[in-house]
């Protein structure tokens, strides 16, 4: 069901930017400790009731966090400094996983997948796929590559530009961290409708989506 995807990406996401928003809720605590209840409570309700939980969108959800919590920081160049710290962070966490034989790309794939209520055997069948794996670890290395070039082109411009946000090194960051989550949204959808066009083939039961084996009589005798 697409509603599980809207409702990981309501709770993981929107909410906690719509309580942090100065519009919606002026005090930060207020904010932090109403988005985290929100967070834990829906995690736990998804990992008892639907047999899951969304790591991407836990991931997330404290990524956002981080983020505005730095942000309200008044020094501007503090906030950029946390901020690229963000990302350095977050540049470390992908060759750390594979440490220990675990890629970020499946990670998400797999979570997306089962929001929106793909059974086991659809994601096993999936993952077997030597074309969607070439595709899997295209998209995780497109992640770590843009996490890393912005950190290092945000890097240079505090060492350089003190961190100004209005400079032109930021500019192409900013650019280039755009275009290089459009091409790895892009990838992901494309894996997702790929495992659609599995499901149909699983269905498919003969040459003419008929059972083969209707119609067929198991003689007994033949065993006596």
């Amino acid at each position: 069901m697409k509603s599980r995807l809207l409702k990981d990406i309501l709770v993981y996401v929107l909410i906690p930017i719509l309580l942090f928003s100065a519009t919606i809720i002026n005090n930060i605590e207020i904010a932090f400790q109403v988005s985290c209840a929100i967070g834990i409570i829906y995690s736990v309700f998804t990992r008892i009731k639907e047999n899951r939980l969304n790591y991407t969108g836990l991931a997330i959800f404290f990524i956002i966090i981080t983020y505005f919590i730095s942000s309200n920081n008044p020094d501007a160049d503090n906030r950029y400094f946390y901020n690229t710290c963000i990302f350095l962070f977050l540049a470390l966490i992908i060759p750390g996983l594979r440490v220990f034989n675990k890629e970020v790309s499946i990670i998400i794939i797999m979570d997306i997948l089962k929001s929106l209520n793909k059974n086991c055997l659809a994601i096993i069948r999936l993952l077997k796929k030597k074309s969607m794996l070439v595709e899997i670890n295209r998209v995780c290395s497109m992640i770590e590559t843009n996490l890393i070039l912005v950190s290092l082109l945000r890097t240079i411009n505090i060492l350089i530009y003190s961190g100004g946000s209005n400079s032109y090194l930021n500019f192409i960051t900013n650019c280039i961290g755009i275009i290089f989550s459009l091409i790895i949204v892009y990838r992901i959808i494309k894996i997702i409708y790929e495992s659609k066009k599995l499901n149909i083939d699983r269905n498919n039961k003969g040459p003419n989506n008929e059972d083969n084996t209707k119609g067929k009589v198991i003689n007994f005798n033949s065993f006596k």
